[in-house]
């Protein structure tokens, strides 16, 4: 992505079952066993989320969302936790 347009996406994670980011999914998708939890901003994915017996995940988009839904749920669905 473009860094000169603030355009990272990032995973952060937390041993806090349920973070106040994490409120209000607008919608969950279930993938590859990964019960995945949607955050939409109109019609773009900002942040994608799971849930495991360690903590909750998740993948934030860019600051100006410009990582297709698609592309999104697929990098959160790749990801695990190991260790």
């Amino acid at each position: 992505m473009n860094p000169i347009f603030g355009q990272y996406y990032g995973v952060q994670g937390t041993t806090w079952q349920n973070p106040p980011i994490l409120n209000s999914p607008s919608g969950t998708r279930m993938v590859n066993g990964k019960q995945l939890l949607l955050y939409a901003n109109g019609s773009k994915l900002s942040l994608v989320a799971w849930r495991t017996p360690q903590g909750a995940y998740w993948v934030s988009n860019t600051l100006t969302d410009d990582i297709s839904n698609r592309q999104l749920v697929a990098i959160a669905a790749s990801l695990s936790k190991t260790g």
